[in-house]
């Protein structure tokens, strides 16, 4: 394995120190051989730049067109968190009796349901009916989701799921 530490003083200031002296894969190929984890891997990119994307456009649309203040537009979100909130108490519960893969293809249906919701806002919506109940799907959903694509991205031993064995 290559060290990182620079042998030569100079080495510091040179950005290009080192490239290509490590040869050893960042990620191993075996770790490509678990579908579930590389399916929810895929997932987890899209939805966070979903995820980012709805977050970006709605304070936008908080701020030019419902003329929200900075203020106002973050006190808007306040929903966001304590759904995501909710949703991962509720997502850790349930993976013990449900299951990884069900849980997760229910939480990322929930949260695409939620942003099918979030894009019937138009300019004449407000925040309680247009804004609020799109929102209130996803962080629910999105926070659902968190527990079980953990498991499945990191690769916790999930033995303790009765639903859920684990295979070697």
């Amino acid at each position: 394995m290559a060290s990182w530490h620079a042998t030569d003083p100079a080495d510091c200031f040179d950005p290009l120190a080192g490239i290509g002296e490590q040869h050893d894969d960042q990620i191993p190929p075996r770790f490509f051989a678990n579908r579930t984890r590389v399916v929810a891997n895929g997932v987890s990119l899209f939805f966070t730049a979903a995820f980012f994307s709805y977050i970006f456009l709605l304070t936008l649309f908080e701020h030019q067109v419902l003329h929200y203040s900075p203020l106002k537009g973050g006190l808007g979100y306040l929903p966001l968190g304590f759904g995501i909130g909710a949703g991962m108490g509720i997502g850790t519960a349930l993976m013990p009796r449900v299951g990884v893969k069900p849980l997760i293809a229910l939480s990322f249906l929930g949260a695409a349901t939620g942003l099918v919701l979030t894009s019937q806002i138009n300019v004449d919506g407000s925040y309680l009916g247009g804004v609020l109940p799109g929102m209130t799907v996803l962080a629910l959903f999105c926070g659902l989701s968190f527990a079980p694509t953990e498991a499945r991205l990191e690769s916790w031993p999930v033995t303790w799921c009765r639903a859920v064995p684990e295979r070697h």
